[in-house]
């Protein structure tokens, strides 16, 4: 009766020979159930063979994800050591290789497409609100000394980042490195409110308004959105400055008159 017994379960350990001839016994003895007894056989060896199959998968699997992951670390491993090698590229390219004009421009090719990948980090960063990491690596570009397209908005960037991280000083004179460096940028308009802002925060009131006078004064020559919504928070900044001077004022009195009461 062995010869009815499936061949995936022959093909087993030695330990275990007894199994087939316990087998063929139990069949032996079930009577009118060999038929059933053979399709759990089957089934049991069907059950065996898709688990053989789905553990070859899995581990074909694995074997792939390592591949992915050591070619990930890899090409991780490449460009780190790329960006060192631009970073003494630049060195040499202003001491020992000066002279050398043939590799200047590849250097600077290099440097420049390092540069636009920070920016799209920076970027990132910035548009989730996690100034804190942005603020380095838009420092790190704006003072790169190298002529790239949109240095203006990396300088209203970084401006922006050091006015939400509470660093309103730096936060202004960065701003005025906006007006006073770039002439034609989209980004004049909300430089000159950033200032604004800042001068608010810093309690020079007087210059806020000022600032902010001068820009809602040139209403009608804008005609977009973006711009009309920056006048209306010139507005209501306007009105906050007035609202935290007088609060000035009415803390500053009752301190004196605290202080006479004493």
């Amino acid at each position: 009766m062995l010869k009815f017994i499936p061949e995936s379960l022959k093909r087993i350990p030695k330990k275990c020979k007894f199994i087939p001839a316990r087998l063929d016994s139990f069949i032996q003895g079930s009577g009118g159930y060999k038929v059933f007894v053979y399709i759990n056989l089957a089934i049991l060896s069907l059950i065996v063979v898709l688990i053989l199959v789905q553990q070859s998968w899995i581990n074909k699997e694995k074997k792939a994800i390592k591949e992915i992951v050591d070619v990930h670390s890899m090409d991780k491993k490449l460009n780190t050591d790329k960006v060192q090698n631009e970073s003494e590229n630049l060195k040499v390219s202003t001491g020992l290789h000066k002279g050398l004009s043939q590799e200047e421009p590849h250097s600077k090719d290099e440097l420049l497409f390092t540069l636009k990948k920070k920016i799209k980090e920076a970027n990132l960063y910035f548009e989730y609100e996690q100034y804190d990491k942005a603020v380095r690596l838009y420092e790190e570009i704006s003072t790169a000394k190298i002529v790239f397209s949109e240095k203006d908005k990396v300088v209203n960037n970084l401006a922006e980042c050091y006015y939400y991280l509470g660093d309103f000083e730096l936060a202004k004179e960065t701003y005025h490195m906006v007006l006073n460096g770039f002439f034609d940028t989209p980004y004049r308009l909300n430089a000159q409110l950033g200032v604004g802002k800042c001068l608010i925060h810093l309690g020079e009131f007087g210059e806020a308004r000022r600032v902010l006078y001068l820009l809602v004064a040139k209403e009608a020559e804008y005609d977009g959105k973006t711009e009309k919504s920056k006048v209306i928070e010139a507005y209501y900044k306007i009105a906050e400055s007035y609202i935290a001077q007088a609060k000035e004022h009415k803390d500053n009195a009752q301190l004196i008159s605290n202080h006479g009461e004493l």
